[in-house]
């Protein structure tokens, strides 16, 4: 009997022994948050990393989706996230440790997404029309690439110059810009995302005077790259194989959500409140969410590094060998 007790005791032993050994053994268990626009390709390229169906083993990835992304990032509030194009190059200039590790948002897929409207009964025809108008545009006026954007378009297309800080430059937050057209409080918006989609399906009451983000391409022979994925740079120093796990999970989530569309959609206008189907699949033909880092997207990320900088918007020119990082699998 002694004997047999002594046996199990030993078993007891071993067996806590082994699981404190895979305890103390396992890696810690992290948490990052990334920080992303509410739209909906945004919802549905991180739809399979928010219901868990890809995951981690040692990282969790807190999803947050708002407007206010470039400021939450801007004050390091964030481990990685998306950050227009423009606002990155202030944050350099500010010296904010923030690194690129590949594009986030292409303004173009089958058709362009940013995009300037008159209401229908408006006599403007061409956006050379414009001069002495007021346009709407996306909230904060300095730090949206779609703005910048739309200003080397009017002046090098339309041979109309303006300047962000101008008095016919009205900044509203996005949502806003249809209302603000519809009061006659400006002569025309600039558009993206979602509002840009629904808009297009409103024939009965606004007209498209420009597709400035096609127009970009034929200036510059790409669809502009308006937003980056970026990471703190100390976060990136200590500890790579994080972020490169980061990466893997973002990248699994995309390629999910783009096998299965109709799923990922779904479960994205759940989220998105107030869009309509119609106006969602419109929005996927006009943008499109991809992580890569190419030499044609580091040429356009850099023209719009240039255009801020000629503009006056930033003093300092990122410069690449700093700003870009390659993170091999």
């Amino acid at each position: 009997m002694r004997a047999y007790l002594a046996v199990l005791m030993v078993v007891a032993v071993l067996m806590a022994a082994t699981a404190y050994y895979l305890l103390s053994s396992s890696p810690p268990r992290t948490n990052l948050t990334l920080v992303i626009p509410p739209f909906t390709a945004e919802y549905m390229a991180t739809y399979a990393l928010e219901t868990g169906i890809v995951s981690s083993s040692n990282l969790t990835i807190t999803v947050q989706h708002t407007l206010q992304f470039n400021e939450i990032l801007m004050d390091l509030q964030a481990d990685i996230g998306f950050m227009s194009t423009e606002a990155f190059a202030k944050a350099y200039e500010m010296e904010r440790p923030l690194k690129i590790l590949g594009t986030a948002v292409v303004q173009g897929n089958e058709e362009g997404n940013a995009l300037l409207f008159v209401r229908l009964d408006s006599e403007i025809t061409d956006p050379s029309e414009l001069k002495g108008r007021r346009i709407g545009v996306p909230t904060p006026r300095g730090l949206k690439s779609s703005n910048l954007i739309l200003l080397d378009v009017l002046e090098r297309r339309f041979n109309l110059s303006l300047s962000l800080e101008s008095d016919l430059i009205i900044d509203k937050p996005l949502p806003q810009l249809p209302a603000l057209l519809d009061a006659g409080e400006v002569d025309a918006v600039l558009v993206i995302g979602d509002v840009a989609a629904q808009m297009s399906l409103s024939p009965d009451k606004y007209r498209l005077i420009c597709d400035v983000s096609e127009e970009f391409r034929r200036l510059y022979g790409e669809y502009p790259v308006v937003a980056v994925l970026v990471v703190k740079a100390d976060l990136l120093e200590e500890n790579p194989d994080l972020v490169r796990e980061a990466l893997r999970l973002l990248n699994e989530s995309l390629s999910y959500s783009l096998i299965h569309r109709d799923e990922a959609l779904e479960w994205a206008l759940t989220q998105r409140e107030g869009v309509e189907l119609e106006a969602a699949q419109k929005s996927l033909e006009q943008y499109c969410i991809r992580y890569g880092l190419t030499e044609d997207d580091k040429m356009v990320i850099g023209k719009l590094f240039e255009l801020a900088y000629s503009r006056g918007l930033i003093s300092v020119l990122p410069d690449p060998l700093e700003v870009f990082v390659s993170l091999e699998p």
